[in-house]
């Protein structure tokens, strides 16, 4: 993890300070810097197995360029382990979900 994009960064871009309803905008903005850490960082994969891993809650905040409700669809999936970045499912991915199920009920 010594080779992660995020060494020596504010933690609070990956694990805001506020809960996410009070000030949902400014997480909202870090959450999207945090990200877009993420998505160069050679260890992306490696840190979100390690979130993925955790058997008993969902950690919050950015790991391995997820949201916790990317880390969640991952899990009801059955998914607890990736091995390449394009298992990761990507937000407008899961917004699109939630339209279909949405309109077919």
């Amino acid at each position: 993890m010594s080779q992660a994009a995020c060494v020596g960064l504010d933690v609070n871009v990956w694990i805001p300070d506020e809960p996410q309803t009070r000030w949902q905008r400014v997480n909202q903005d870090i959450e999207e810097i945090g990200l877009q850490v993420c998505r160069t960082c050679p260890v992306r994969v490696m840190c979100l197995n390690f979130a993925l891993e955790t058997t008993n809650f969902i950690p919050e905040g950015i790991w391995g360029g997820t949201t916790i409700l990317q880390r969640k669809a991952l899990k009801r999936s059955g998914i607890s382990f990736v091995t390449h970045a394009d298992q990761i499912p990507t937000q407008q991915s899961l917004t699109h979900q939630k339209v279909r199920l949405l309109t077919s009920a």
